[in-house]
C-alpha cells in the first residue's frame, strides 16, 4: 500500500521504477514465518496444536471423572462396612 502511494505522488522516474519493481517483487513473493528455521508457522501448525490441546483436555476430563468415581466407591464401601 505504501509503495503504491509513493508511486502515485513520486515524480522522480528512477525512484518510481525501483518502487514499481519492488512492488512487483512483494506481490509475487511467498512469505514464510518460521521459528529459527525449524518449522513454519502456518495454518497447519495452528490446526495441529488445536487438535492436540483438545485431545489432551478430553483425556484429562475423562481421567478426572474416573478418578472421582473410583475414590467415591471405596469410601462408601468402607463407611457401609463400619455401619
Amino acid at each position: 500500500m505504501v509503495v503504491h502511494r509513493l508511486l502515485k505522488y513520486g515524480d522522480i522516474s528512477n525512484i518510481a521504477n525501483e518502487l514499481r519493481h519492488f512492488s512487483l517483487e512483494l506481490l509475487h513473493e511467498k512469505f514464510r514465518f518460521s521459528v529459527y528455521g525449524l518449522f513454519d508457522i502456518d495454518y497447519t501448525l495452528i490446526t495441529t496444536v488445536t487438535g492436540v490441546v483438545c485431545t489432551y483436555l478430553i483425556i484429562l476430563y475423562q481421567l478426572m471423572g474416573s478418578k472421582s468415581n473410583s475414590t467415591e466407591s471405596p469410601n462408601t464401601s468402607i463407611v457401609e462396612g463400619l455401619n
